[in-house]
C-alpha cells in the first residue's frame, strides 16, 4: 500500500486479499498453501510440507460489482484459477481494457489446459491483443 501512495495512484487502485475461486462458493473459506517462493502459492491442501492457511473465496464478477463502475485494468496472479475465470466467467472481463496476468497450466473438467492454449483463448475469443510476454506473464490490451 505504501507503493501505491508513493506513486500517487490515489483511489484508482485497490487490492483484494481474497482468493478468486470457481470451485468454492463466494464467502466460504478454502485452504491456501503458502509456497517457499512467492510464485508457488496455490489453493489446495498441503500434502507433505508447506504452511496452509484459510482464505475467503470470491469471484471476479463479485469484486467488479462491489468496487468498479467503469472500465478497468486488472493485475491478476491467481495461481491457476485464470483458466476457471476465462472459461467460466469471461463476461467479467467485458470492461477490462488492460490486463497483466501470470498464466499457469491448469486442469478444467479433467482436461489439462496449457499456458499457450489459455493465451490463444484470451486473444482469439475475448478480444485482447498480446502486448508483451515474459514466460508465463502476459500484458494484454483491448
Amino acid at each position: 500500500m505504501v507503493n501505491l501512495r508513493l506513486n500517487q495512484f490515489g483511489n484508482n487502485v485497490f487490492h483484494v486479499n481474497k482468493a478468486i475461486s470457481y470451485c468454492h462458493e463466494p464467502g466460504t473459506k478454502a485452504p491456501f498453501v503458502v509456497g517457499m517462493k512467492n510464485t508457488e502459492g496455490r489453493l489446495g491442501r498441503a500434502e507433505d510440507d508447506g504452511e496452509e492457511m484459510l482464505v475467503e473465496c470470491v469471484r471476479l464478477s463479485d469484486i467488479i460489482a462491489e468496487h468498479i463502475q467503469h472500465d478497468f485494468s486488472l493485475v491478476c496472479d491467481i495461481e491457476g484459477s485464470e483458466v476457471e475465470l476465462l472459461y467460466r466467467e469471461p463476461e467479467a472481463l467485458n470492461r477490462c481494457r488492460f490486463a497483466i496476468m501470470e498464466l499457469h497450466k491448469s486442469v478444467l473438467n479433467g482436461k489439462v489446459i496449457q499456458v499457450d492454449e489459455t493465451l490463444r483463448r484470451i486473444t482469439s475469443e475475448l478480444g485482447f491483443k498480446l502486448i508483451d510476454r515474459n514466460g508465463p506473464v502476459v500484458c494484454l490490451a483491448k
